[in-house]
């Protein structure tokens, strides 16, 4: 199947930097991401983020699902990650029960999103089980939104889980979501801060956009 390209980047890279953004917090990441990919497919991603990153304590849940309903991204950014809160290795742990949720308890799943009035991707099943299993209780956790002007499609972004970072065999970085990786992302949060988090992304090379028929050497700065 052809690759659907919007200025010079395939669909799967701006929607892995919406997912990216949220993580990292960049609300002009989540802003560019929504300018090419429209709302309509925008909310979902953002709704799957909420229960892999943003991972709200019970009682904020109505709040953070109205901040994606009206896409306030500075409200979204401003939102603590699990991994910022000490709940990453615990939510990495569950990693085998939270799959295996994912393929047995599909019904169950869906049917207690619908109770929250929570639309769910199938891609969400697994950290929205691990949500519910948690139930965080730590309201209030905030962080400083990540203000950086965009200046181009960061390498961070552009991981295996994109149609350019396959091609390129780029494999995973700083910012994907596997789970060893969210772990590893919540040690140097712990350790260093959001804010060298955000100087390795931002200070990082960019993927220059490129038409449909590239080549992987037709990468800039990879």
């Amino acid at each position: 199947m052809e690759t659907e390209y919007i200025e010079g980047f395939s669909k799967s890279a701006w929607k892995s930097l919406a997912v990216k953004a949220l993580r990292l917090g960049w609300v002009q990441g989540l802003e560019r991401a929504c300018c090419n990919l429209g709302k309509s497919e925008m909310k979902p991603i953002l709704i799957c983020g909420l229960f892999e990153d943003t991972f709200p304590a019970i009682n904020e849940l109505p709040q953070v699902l109205e901040e994606v309903r009206r896409l306030d991204f500075v409200a979204l950014c401003e939102r603590e990650t699990h991994h910022g809160r000490g709940l990453t290795p615990r939510f990495c742990e569950l990693a085998p029960e939270a799959k295996a949720a994912a393929q047995n308890k599909v019904g169950e799943l869906f049917d207690a999103g619908k109770r929250h009035n929570i639309w769910l991707s199938k891609r969400a099943l697994n950290v929205w089980w691990t949500w519910l299993e948690m139930a965080p209780l730590d309201t209030g956790r905030k962080r400083i939104p990540d203000m950086t002007e965009w200046s181009g499609m960061p390498r961070a972004v552009v991981d295996a889980h994109t149609f350019e970072g396959k091609v390129a065999d780029v494999g995973a970085t700083i910012l994907s979501g596997h789970y060893h990786k969210h772990l590893e992302l919540s040690q140097h949060v712990e350790a260093h801060g959001w804010e060298w988090v955000r100087e390795q992304v931002h200070s990082g090379p960019k993927f220059a956009s490129r038409q449909p028929n590239f080549t992987p050497d037709l990468f800039a700065n990879v």
